[in-house]
């Protein structure tokens, strides 16, 4: 009796394990399958996006080079376009409306800063002429610092041993790195500001409304020279495609218009995803 009483408690336990083991496999492939489904679906979302951004570039390269006498573009600053039978919302910023950390003077930085630290309270505790004093060390090639600034020995005084970078912006997100930058105001800038159009001046009529708002007092200030007409050669572009299952997928892009027919567009910034 204890032998078939152990038997049974045996073949019990394998009936168990075996279950078990059942259900790892059965779980196991189903996960798999799932996560096969979301590849394909991400990669169709991916192609859908891209499809969309060269979309837009053909529009604006077809427009541009039409040469009208007075080029409307305010249709392409938000449309939505089909890829493959997927909806992709597709939005296009003239870069020539927004001010360069590359090459804004700190003066008109100073003024774009205090425009949004005034609307946007508690951003930062530095005063405005000193973050754009900070910003234009952080871009120069040298170490001296200008009157309000912030060179390698700032840095290091508040504990940052990086110090500044001592060229170009590559990125609006390394604005985070200037000493004295918070990521909300880093945050509430990013609208107004790009690194690709290498100008001092901005077109107001091309940017963000801020923008615009903005540029009435420019002249006030001695800084009427920093407004300019865009020459409507350089533009970002941001495409998000949404499958019915959830699966998103999103491109940033940013190309600027060459007048070669042979090749139109050259793309300066390609990635997924967050500010260019």
């Amino acid at each position: 009796m204890r032998r078939r009483g152990f038997a049974l408690i045996a073949v019990f336990w394998i009936i168990m394990v075996v279950g078990l083991f059942a259900a790892i496999v059965v779980s196991r492939t189903g996960f798999d399958l799932d996560r096969s489904g979301w590849a394909v679906g991400m990669g169709k979302a991916r192609a859908a996006a891209d499809g969309a951004v060269e979309e837009a570039a053909f529009q604006l390269v077809g427009r541009i080079n039409a040469g009208t006498p007075v080029l409307n573009l305010l249709d392409l600053a938000d449309f939505e376009v089909r890829i493959d039978d997927v909806p992709v919302r597709v939005t296009v910023a003239d870069e020539d409306g927004k001010i360069d950390l590359n090459g804004a003077q700190p003066e008109l930085l100073a003024v774009l800063l205090q425009a949004v630290m005034r609307d946007n309270k508690g951003l930062a505790s530095e005063d405005a002429a000193v973050l754009a004093d900070r910003i234009a060390d952080f871009r120069d090639i040298d170490n001296l610092r200008r009157l309000q600034g912030a060179e390698d020995p700032e840095y290091l005084a508040a504990g940052v041993a990086a110090g500044g970078k001592d060229a170009a912006f590559d990125s609006i997100g390394e604005l985070g790195q200037v000493l004295g930058m918070t990521p909300a105001l880093v945050e509430a800038l990013t609208p107004y500001v790009t690194i690709y159009n290498g100008r001092s001046q901005f077109d107001p009529e091309s940017g963000p409304l801020s923008l615009k708002a903005l540029s009435l007092g420019l002249e006030g200030a001695g800084l009427a020279i920093a407004v300019a007409p865009s020459r409507h050669r350089v533009f970002t572009v941001a495409a998000v495609a949404e499958l019915p299952n959830g699966v998103l997928f999103e491109r940033r892009a940013a190309l600027r218009i060459t007048g070669d027919a042979r090749q139109p567009v050259t793309w300066i910034g390609w990635r997924p995803g967050g500010a260019m």
